[in-house]
């Protein structure tokens, strides 16, 4: 047992003193791989994946914009870019949202098919999130898709009337 635990601590003060030797070699790859775990860490989160569009911003036309859930109940569509100065669309507060890859005839952004229930009733509608922000002022209805003049929906596809 002596013989045994003696040659354990030979091999542990050796390679520690090896460890010492290179320790200023060592450290940088130490601090990057605690680095990359951090930021591993980082992206996977709560391990909640947001959907993105397929459409670029537009505002800023260079990152697509991905459907943020916030634990309060808020939601909306954020650009992925940090130095978009209008990073934000609005979407409704209800229902099951599904991003389409059609995208609306009037402004080119993905259509959005939302998924609700009333009196125990199911039923689902099509919008654009960019014609329905730039509608809330004005309460025409212009943002859903079943309210437009010039397109309708069929197939999950927008097309022309």
């Amino acid at each position: 047992m002596n013989d045994v635990l003696s040659f354990v601590k030979n091999k542990f003060l050796e390679l520690f003193d090896k460890f010492l030797i290179n320790k200023k070699k060592l450290m940088p790859k130490i601090n990057d791989f605690k680095k990359e775990l951090k930021t591993q860490s980082q992206k996977s989160g709560s391990n909640k994946k947001f959907p993105t569009t397929t459409s670029l911003c537009p505002h800023c036309n260079t990152q697509p914009m991905k459907l943020i859930s916030t634990k309060q109940g808020r939601r909306f569509l954020a650009c992925a870019n940090e130095n978009c100065e209008k990073k934000y669309l609005s979407v409704p507060k209800r229902g099951r949202i599904n991003i389409l890859k059609s995208v609306c005839s009037i402004c080119g952004f993905n259509v959005f098919k939302i998924a609700s229930r009333k009196n125990n009733k199911s039923f689902f509608y099509f919008m654009c999130p960019k014609c329905w922000t730039e509608d809330l002022n004005k309460r025409s209805g212009k943002g859903f898709c079943s309210n437009c003049e010039n397109f309708r929906i069929s197939i999950e596809k927008c097309i022309k009337k």
